[in-house]
């Protein structure tokens, strides 16, 4: 079994169990702006997991959704998510295991909330079919109020109705 698939299932069995795990990562690329991989650092494994030193990990960031590479703002979204993590060690909280592999989780560089950031800076919308946090919507309302980041575009278009939209045109 590769080592991705020992990761998914590990991960997904500590969801389900109830417990919430943390990995240090130092990030090696931002994928865009809610998505990046990490090689999981020695010290920063639960030790149920010490067969991840060094794995190469794709880490998707909970609660958020940002522009897609082709979508407007998408990549100055990405930029500002690799200005935050590329290069550094982050914290992911574990929350989930998604459809694709990834780690979904809440990162923190430093004392930065990084979720949190990337929606206060106007770099990602709080992905509402995921969560009800009460910090991502206050963040999402007071930068689309002052117009930063992707909210001084005349009418930015959610990256949700984006993929469906092109979904839709690639058939």
């Amino acid at each position: 079994m590769g080592g991705l698939a020992r990761l998914a299932i590990l991960l997904f069995l500590l969801v389900i169990a109830g417990h919430c795990e943390v990995l240090t990562v130092r990030v090696e690329r931002v994928v865009d702006g809610d998505t990046f991989h990490g090689r999981v650092r020695a010290g920063g494994v639960p030790r149920r997991a010490k067969f991840l030193k060094d794995s190469l990990v794709p880490v998707r960031l909970e609660g958020i959704d940002a522009p897609e590479r082709d979508q407007p703002w998408g990549d100055s979204s990405r930029q500002a998510l690799a200005r935050m993590l590329e290069g550094r060690d982050a914290a992911v909280d574990i929350v989930d295991v998604d459809g694709f592999r990834r780690i979904v989780g809440r990162v923190r560089t430093g004392s930065v909330d990084v979720n949190a950031a990337m929606v206060a800076r106007g770099h990602a919308w709080m992905f509402r079919r995921y969560t009800s946090s009460s910090l991502l919507d206050s963040l999402e309302r007071a930068s689309r109020a002052s117009g930063r980041g992707l909210w001084s575009a005349s009418s930015p278009v959610e990256p949700w109705v984006w993929r469906k939209r092109h979904r839709r045109q690639s058939r």
